[in-house]
Parts: C-alpha cells; structure tokens; sequence
C-alpha cells in the first residue's frame, strides 16, 4: 500500500507541478486560456476519451469499495496525464 501511494503521489504531484509551472509561466501569466472544441485534435479526443473512462472506472471502483483496484486505476488516470503533458 505504501508502494503503490507513494507511486500515485509522485505520479500526480509531477503532473501537478508540471502544470502549476507551466500556466504560471510567462507566456500564460497565471491563467489557463480558453480552448476551442473546434480546434480538438483526434489525439486530443482520444485523451479525452480514455480520461473519461478511467475516471468512470475509478467511481466505480471506490463505490464497491475495491480500494486497491482504485488507487491502480488512479495511478494509470496520472500516467496517462503525464505522458500527454
């Protein structure tokens, strides 16, 4: 259990990080820019998709009170996050 929390809490405080840093950059100034649906790509989509799905999954999982299942479905939901970033 400490294994795989410690793993979900680098994998999403990277990701975190990552992003704070980036939209505090100067080229954001602090704030997340709009993004047209218009201008999706299909990869963009397919992100989307799969982010929807494992959060779905993870809902699920926490709701049957699979616990282990949960943090595993986390885990990959923050790797596919960074992967995109």
């Amino acid at each position: 259990m400490a294994k795989n929390n410690g793993e979900l809490l680098a994998n999403l405080g990277n990701f975190s990080n990552r992003s704070l840093k980036f939209v505090a950059g100067a080229q954001f100034q602090n704030v997340i820019p709009g993004y047209p649906t218009s201008q999706l790509h299909d990869d963009d989509i397919s992100f989307i998709d799969s982010l929807l799905s494992k959060f779905n999954d993870y809902i699920e999982l926490l709701e049957k009170v699979k616990l282990k299942e949960g943090i595993k479905t986390a885990m990959a939901y923050s790797h596919l996050c960074n992967v995109y970033f």
